[in-house]
């Protein structure tokens, strides 16, 4: 099977789910970072789909890294 014919929509590859690692990767940032972020509630909101597990949906890492790049320093 090619890996064109498993490629997401890019309305589903939004909507997929990752963890604290590959969130933390996606936008550039340490997993304590992360944490710290999240308790200042300057990260955006994780979900918890199996009631433990931290996840976010990559279209919101997107948005987050998108906001953070635009702004002027």
């Amino acid at each position: 099977m090619s890996s064109s014919s498993l490629a997401l929509s890019p309305e589903a590859e939004r909507r997929r789910m990752v963890g604290i690692e590959t969130a933390a990767n996606y936008v550039g940032k340490s997993i304590p970072e992360v944490r710290r972020l999240l308790r200042l509630g300057r990260f955006p909101r994780a979900r918890k789909p199996n009631g433990r597990r931290l996840a976010w949906q990559i279209g919101q890492l997107i948005d987050y890294s998108d906001a953070i790049f635009a702004e002027p320093e």
